[in-house]
């Protein structure tokens, strides 16, 4: 009966060994994935850009060639990119086992503001997109009767004559919805 007892003993033994080596089996292999130059990113492609470079759209991602592509944290990179004035969404996708792409939506210039000579352009929604200096004619709506306060590029635009602004916005969304804005 003790030889039962003893047999039982090492089974429970063998079983906890089997466990603790599984254990840092698996922590081994991550550790492996997570350091392994199979997985450094060598390629970052962008699509859906016209308006803003490649070249912006990666540095403001934060995404570094010869970073580990297990490593990077997808929605972190997409917040970043959306914080350009002319992005309105991005996706990142990973390409196995080295390449990341990036996928924009940009907003489009839907109205201007002519401000001391320069212009400011708006989206649907009242965001500044950009500022420009240069007076070559735009077929772009114009709001006429609106004195901007403040002027920050991917803010809404802050206007003394707030309800006049979402008046217009609205009839801009109206017109855009119906094909009317050509």
């Amino acid at each position: 009966m003790s030889n039962v007892v003893k047999i039982s003993k090492l089974k429970k033994k063998a079983k906890s060994h089997v466990g603790v080596l599984s254990f840092l089996l698996v922590v081994a292999i991550i550790c492996f994935l997570l350091t392994s130059p199979i997985f450094s990113i060598e390629s970052v492609t962008v699509s859906g850009n016209d308006k803003i470079s490649s070249e912006e759209i990666i540095s403001t991602s934060g995404i570094t060639y010869e970073q580990n592509i297990l490593r990077i944290d997808k929605f972190a990179i997409i917040n970043k990119i959306q914080e350009i004035p002319y992005v309105k969404n991005a996706e990142i996708k990973r390409n196995w086992p080295n390449e990341v792409c990036i996928a924009v939506e940009e907003n489009a210039p839907v109205a201007e503001i002519i401000f001391y000579g320069s212009k400011i352009l708006l989206d649907e929604n009242g965001t500044i997109l950009e500022v420009v200096t240069d007076n070559t004619a735009t077929d772009l709506v114009k709001f006429d009767g609106i004195t901007a306060k403040s002027i920050t590029t991917g803010n809404k635009l802050e206007c003394n004559e707030k309800e006049k602004l979402e008046s217009y916005l609205e009839i801009l969304k109206i017109f855009k919805n119906n094909d009317m804005l050509d």
